[in-house]
């Protein structure tokens, strides 16, 4: 039909390829504004209301298993019409629908606007993050950028928070996952171990904060994946603080005392820990980043080495807050 895909909220896991020319990234904010009509599946927060300016909402269409969330204690989105089932199956019904009826060329149209705009949003997306640094550090945008260049279709993501979806092309299902709305931090050890296990001829990759490499009890993990040899890469954004939680704090209290003051209790880590050496006490691989100039050789070794050993690699990459 010549729609538009965005994945907005968390990206539990591959819902549409990234590198698709109906794929228009994850921010909804700007087409909503212009849409007459929102498809939303399997997708409690279609948009952040907050963030758009809309003089009044545009009919909305949700598919789900059960589209009116009813799990959820508070919930205000409004739904023209909920259709309840299997999504799949409401989809292909849909598809088959809009075939039986296309015929003036309209569909091809858009697709062609729709092309342009992809290449658009993406192309400038990553064209600013693998802008150099002059003073060769490292930002998170081009951490995810560079983690973008050397993965291929054999390697599955476990992201917890700080990989952004924009620079990493994704085309393959089952190759990119995040914790679920119902856990917490400290998933990603664990499932990237659990990954590997059910599908041994497959590359793990688990990027984690440093905050949230704490809280997945990183001994056990490391220990895990030494005792039953499950060669695993585990990136590292380390920037020694709980920026998440600082950029949490100002969005959620933009006058409070901690932003005003510049004072956000225990979010900033005084004490640095090496984490490659924690990784090669336990019988793992460590490797260490502080410069822009060293990462693409560093995460291209990490990724050889998981390959062809059976040690977990740990890459502790020393980048910039941006909380």
């Amino acid at each position: 039909a010549g729609i538009g895909v965005i994945e907005h909220g968390k990206r539990n896991f591959f819902n549409f390829p990234t590198e698709h020319p109906h794929h228009l990234g994850f921010d909804p904010a700007a087409d909503i504004e212009a849409a007459d009509l929102v498809i939303a599946i399997e997708c409690p927060v279609p948009w952040i209301p907050t963030q758009t300016r809309l003089a009044s909402p545009p009919r909305v269409i949700a598919i789900g298993v059960d589209p009116l969330f009813g799990d959820l204690p508070m919930r205000g989105f409004p739904s023209d019409l909920s259709l309840a089932g299997d999504p799949s199956a409401t989809l292909r019904a849909l598809a088959d629908a809009v075939a039986e009826t296309a015929s003036d060329g309209a569909a091809e149209a858009r697709s062609a606007a729709l092309a342009l705009e992809h290449e658009r949003r993406f192309t400038a997306a990553r064209a600013a993050a693998r802008a150099p640094d002059s003073d060769d550090r490292i930002s998170k945008a081009k951490l995810s950028w560079t983690i973008g260049q050397v993965v291929d279709d054999e390697v599955v993501i476990v992201n917890e928070y700080d990989l952004d979806p924009w620079q990493v092309p994704r085309r393959c299902s089952d190759s990119w996952f995040e914790n679920s709305v119902a856990s917490g931090l400290g998933w990603a050890l664990g499932a990237a171990l659990g990954a590997k296990l059910a599908a041994p001829e497959r590359t793990i990759v688990a990027t984690v904060g440093d905050g949230a490499y704490y809280f997945n009890a990183p001994l056990s993990a490391h220990y895990v994946a030494a005792a039953e040899r499950l060669p695993i890469v585990v990136i590292v954004f380390d920037d020694q603080a709980w920026s998440t939680i600082k950029k949490s704090t100002r969005g959620s209290h933009p006058q409070g005392e901690a932003v005003t003051r510049d004072r956000f209790a225990l979010c900033d880590f005084t004490a640095a820990v090496d984490f490659a050496a924690v990784a090669e006490a336990a019988g793992g691989i460590g490797i260490r980043v502080e410069r822009a100039s060293e990462l693409d050789a560093a995460l291209r070794r990490a990724i050889e080495a998981a390959r062809s050993g059976d040690q977990m690699v740990l890459v502790d990459v020393v980048c910039e807050r941006d909380g």
